[in-house]
C-alpha cells in the first residue's frame, strides 16, 4: 500500500540518504534520450515548408529553364534540409 500523503515526507526523507538515490564515486552516467515532440514538429515543418519552396520555384517552368533552376533549386533544398537535420541531432 502506498504511504498516506501526510507519510510522504518522511518516507522521502528516509529514502533520500540512500546509495542508491546518490551517483557512485567513479561510475559515469550513462546519458538519457530526450525527445520533445514540439521541436520535432518544427523541423517537419521546416522540412516541408523547404520542399514546398523547391515545387514552387520549378512549378511554372518546362525545358532549359526547368533544368537550370532545378539544379540551384536542388542545392538550396539540401542545404535547408542538411540545416535542418543538424539541429535535429543537436536537440
Amino acid at each position: 500500500m502506498p504511504p498516506r500523503a501526510d507519510d510522504l515526507h518522511d518516507v522521502l526523507r528516509k529514502e533520500r540518504g540512500k546509495r542508491f538515490l546518490r551517483p557512485r564515486t567513479g561510475v559515469q552516467s550513462q546519458g538519457m534520450t530526450t525527445f520533445a515532440p514540439h521541436v520535432e514538429a518544427a523541423l517537419q515543418e521546416r522540412e516541408r515548408e523547404a520542399w514546398g519552396r523547391y515545387s514552387a520555384t520549378l512549378r511554372d517552368l518546362e525545358g532549359r529553364d526547368y533544368d537550370d533552376a532545378e539544379t540551384e533549386a536542388w542545392a538550396e533544398l539540401q542545404r535547408e534540409l542538411r540545416a535542418i537535420e543538424a539541429e535535429r541531432v543537436n536537440n
